[in-house]
């Protein structure tokens, strides 16, 4: 396979910087240099640094979905689905050396409207994703939504930890605590 083209370097480029470093850490400089390329292309195909990191989070939303939906296509219990996306979040976070969310970290240093609508639109996709994995098992129903909420909600906060303090731990016991989040909610019909 040939040299990726100028855009995709970019992409890739500043995807690894912004991760690795924050957004507001990282020039536009710094990113032409790591793609090898030239300030002109980088203008050609992003407006601007904020423009780029749009087109890096749009990317990152995709893959992420796909992955969601290898999860949701498995045919496997709920519930089975549930630890699954638990195990794939500590391999990611593994991978990515505790760097945690993409979403949330730049959510810290980026106030753009469109940014900001990626991220939310991110969090609204994966809130929804645990949504979906409650109704297979419970149907639907707003004590479902809310139980899918508290999963979202626990999973997040899980993260945002397991970054802070450079552990696992915390998505593990996340992990404990959806599924008796889960398992819980069959009492209380």
């Amino acid at each position: 396979m040939g040299k990726p083209n100028a855009r995709e370097r970019i992409l890739e480029a500043a995807g690894k910087l912004f991760h690795q470093h924050g957004y507001s850490n990282v020039g536009i400089n710094e990113i032409i240099k790591t793609a090898d390329t030239a300030k002109a292309s980088f203008y050609q195909h992003f407006s601007s640094k904020e423009a780029l990191c749009e087109a890096w989070l749009e990317s990152i939303h995709a893959k992420s979905e796909g992955w969601r939906l290898d999860i949701l296509e498995n045919e496997v219990s709920p519930l089975s689905k549930l630890n699954r996306y638990f195990d794939d979040l500590i391999a990611y976070f593994i991978a990515s050396e505790m760097r945690g969310c993409p979403y949330t970290n730049t959510c810290a240093m980026v106030e753009s409207e469109g940014v900001m609508k990626l991220i939310k639109g991110h969090k609204i996709a994966l809130r929804d994703f645990f949504k979906t994995i409650v109704e297979e098992e419970y149907g639907p129903s707003d004590k479902v939504t809310e139980l899918a909420n508290q999963i979202f909600l626990v999973y997040s906060g899980a993260a945002t930890e397991a970054q802070n303090i450079q552990d696992l731990w915390p998505i593990e016991s996340a992990r404990k605590a959806a599924v008796t989040l889960f398992q819980a909610y069959e009492n209380q019909g």
